[in-house]
């Protein structure tokens, strides 16, 4: 009988995938079409083919998962056992703010975190590029974040010695964690995970080899091993997230500021959009939670900050 083996999907593309042994090696492989989709972070069993590649027979129950609606709104998985969503954004170098578009961002990859019970990271990246006054002046930006109780770490890929800002600090909440890395186009993620993984190319060599696709990564999903521990996951699917459809209570529920209001409106079923005696309008008025938040989740609820389509760094 062929003997089965445990394994951890590192590397995915269609069908096409590749699979860390127990005794750290990578193989190619495939899936059982019963089985439907295996991502990154599956933890799987598998047999050996005639020829030598992997093939997966059964996936381990998963833990967090993070997935998003196709063009039928059925949830597909995009990368699973999760302990953490780590979210790079910019800043406008002259204001020091997020756009509403990059909040709105940010702020649904945080609301999943909340809904999937994972820790969240808000990395704000090329600090480089920001004015004195903008630095100052997103500093007080992020406070309501920090008062959220999110970390919030400032990192540039560049520095004198070459060694980046705040990568000391960025590892530091990475080790010991498997985080999917998010982010929009040019806010330097690839810059991070450079620094982050010294031998990053070599490694995407490898993977796009046994996955037999040479050079064409930008569509396959990989995930990394972290020298001082823990795993970064990059999924082109994260690249085209959206939280879906999610009932407003469920949404506000996952803005943690929101919490010690929420129940306190005049209508029970309050959406929290326009409706009279709302404990969340009054509470932004008052300065209690921050208005950007806010219009970030009824942006979400109305369907424009659900979507995010970027692609690339």
């Amino acid at each position: 009988m062929n003997a089965v083996h445990e394994g951890l999907i590192i590397a995915n593309h269609g069908y096409r995938l590749v699979i860390e042994t127990v005794d750290g090696r990578s193989i190619p492989g495939t899936s059982r079409k019963s089985l439907g989709s295996v991502v990154c972070g599956d933890h799987v069993q598998w047999q050996a083919s005639a020829d030598g590649a992997g093939v997966v027979i059964a996936v381990h129950p998963r833990t967090a998962m993070l997935a998003r609606p196709d063009q039928r709104g059925i949830a597909k998985p995009v990368c699973a056992n999760l302990d953490q969503i780590a979210v790079v954004g910019l800043m406008q170098p002259d204001s020091g703010v997020l756009t509403t578009s990059e909040r709105a961002r940010i702020d649904a990859y945080l609301a999943a975190a909340e809904m999937l019970s994972i820790d969240a990271l808000l990395i704000i990246n090329k600090i480089d590029l920001l004015t004195p006054v903008a630095t100052a002046h997103a500093q007080k930006k992020l406070t309501p974040y920090r008062d959220a109780g999110y970390k919030v770490i400032l990192t540039s890929a560049r520095s004198a010695a070459g060694m980046g800002t705040g990568m000391d600090e960025l590892r530091a909440h990475l080790a010991g964690k498997r985080s999917v890395l998010v982010g929009e186009s040019g806010a330097g993620k690839s810059s991070l995970t450079q620094l982050l993984l010294p031998d990053r190319d070599i490694r995407i060599g490898e993977l796009s080899t046994r996955l037999e696709r040479g050079k064409h990564t930008t569509t396959v999903a990989m995930l990394f091993r972290l020298p001082g521990g823990g795993d970064i996951i990059d999924s082109p699917g994260v690249r085209e997230f959206h939280l879906g459809t999610v009932e407003p209570s469920a949404l506000a529920h996952a803005f943690r500021e929101f919490r010690p209001h929420l129940g306190n409106c005049r209508y029970r079923d309050c959406r929290h959009l326009s409706e009279p005696d709302c404990a969340l309008s009054e509470a932004a008025t008052a300065g209690q939670l921050s208005p950007e938040r806010l219009e970030s989740y009824r942006a979400i609820v109305l369907g424009d900050g659900r979507r995010s389509r970027h692609s690339g760094d």
